[in-house]
């Protein structure tokens, strides 16, 4: 014979143990989560900052090969030879792909690709695709608004809007 009432409370005892096991797990998880994503920011900004420092020593470079000083360029010359540097550095693949960029944003959420470059307007997706422009226009400095927009299936005036939104 047994006693209900004794069941019931190791029942209860074991689940509260099992709960409390599974938070514990959850939030070590997050945690991990977390860490990772810090590491990867801090990695991205890095890469960043050393391909920024990259550009303005080449840019430095050839206009002393010219005989000049940055003062005497226009800022035409000045934002083709960014152009140029920037064509040359992404050759190297020192970029992240946009691809990559986008699937990992969409990891982050619970969504797929073709949620993000679809047609949807729904909020959460919007929202979303906002941050994967941002995120994609932050990482990639070499492509331009139209470039960005076209690899979102979006014209280029959706990523000057994504980008002034999270500026606010």
């Amino acid at each position: 014979m047994y006693n209900p009432s004794y069941v019931r409370k190791v029942w209860r005892k074991r689940e509260a143990e099992e709960n409390r096991k599974r938070l514990e797990q959850e939030r070590a998880l997050a945690e991990r989560r977390k860490l990772a994503e810090t590491a990867r920011k801090f990695e991205m900004e890095r890469r960043v900052a050393e391909e920024a420092a990259q550009i303005s020593r080449i840019l430095k470079a050839r206009v002393e090969e010219e005989g000049g000083s940055l003062k005497d360029l226009s800022k035409n010359q000045i934002r083709s030879r960014r152009a140029f540097i920037r064509r040359e550095l992404a050759e190297g693949n020192m970029f992240e792909p946009v691809k990559n960029i986008i699937q990992r944003v969409a990891e982050e959420h619970g969504l797929c690709i073709g949620d993000l470059v679809g047609r949807s307007r729904c909020r959460k997706l919007v929202a979303v695709r906002q941050k994967a422009i941002r995120e994609v226009h932050q990482t990639r400095p070499d492509l331009s608004y139209v470039q960005i927009g076209r690899a979102f299936n979006r014209d280029h005036t959706t990523v000057l809007h994504a980008i002034r939104k999270g500026e606010k």
